[in-house]
């Protein structure tokens, strides 16, 4: 009588077309101040999607999202690593900025930077379904930490804007466990 041992082995979903996008795109700094450094929590949003075949046993994905800030369309002076959010509504002196930074964490170590330019903030989210769906999406969202300079001279108060902020959202999908 012969035995053999029966090795169990894993089925993992097939995925198909895994996308991911920001979704909204506003922040609130908060409110300069000339004597200290404001520091504020916020957050981006994002939405993944994937396909599975039907009837997988397994239907679940992870997504690995790399997140990176695009270079800063201003040329302003001392750009390494501020950004500038432009104020157009300023009257008698024309254009002013306020110079902030995006931090990775809530210790203000990590600068988020243009990629290839510094370590992107790496953030894994699943995707699950029930046996049988054939697509899944879901919303996410990344936390982020601001931090605006003091010292900025007397700035006009007013309101700062930056339209379509410059982030670049990287992604890579897998079926079941991590990227």
């Amino acid at each position: 009588m012969s035995s053999s041992l029966v090795v169990p082995t894993s089925v993992q979903a097939e995925i198909s077309s895994p996308s991911c996008q920001f979704t909204g795109g506003q922040m609130n700094l908060g409110t300069y101040s000339s004597t200290a450094a404001v520091d504020s929590a916020q957050t981006i949003g994002f939405s993944c999607a994937v396909g599975f075949s039907w009837g997988d046993p397994d239907p679940r994905a992870t997504f690995r999202l790399c997140l990176t800030m695009g270079e800063d369309p201003g040329n302003q002076a001392g750009y390494q690593p501020w950004r500038y959010l432009k104020n157009n509504n300023v009257t008698g002196t024309g254009e002013a900025y306020l110079a902030y930074n995006l931090y990775a964490d809530s210790a203000h170590s990590q600068i988020l930077m243009p990629e290839n330019a510094g370590t992107p903030l790496v953030v894994d989210f699943t995707l699950s379904a029930g046996n049988g769906s054939t697509y899944v999406s879901n919303n996410g969202s990344i936390p982020i930490y601001a931090r605006i300079a003091s010292g900025q001279g007397a700035l006009p108060a007013n309101i700062y804007h930056s339209y379509n902020p410059p982030f670049t959202l990287r992604f890579q999908a897998v079926s079941g466990g991590t990227p």
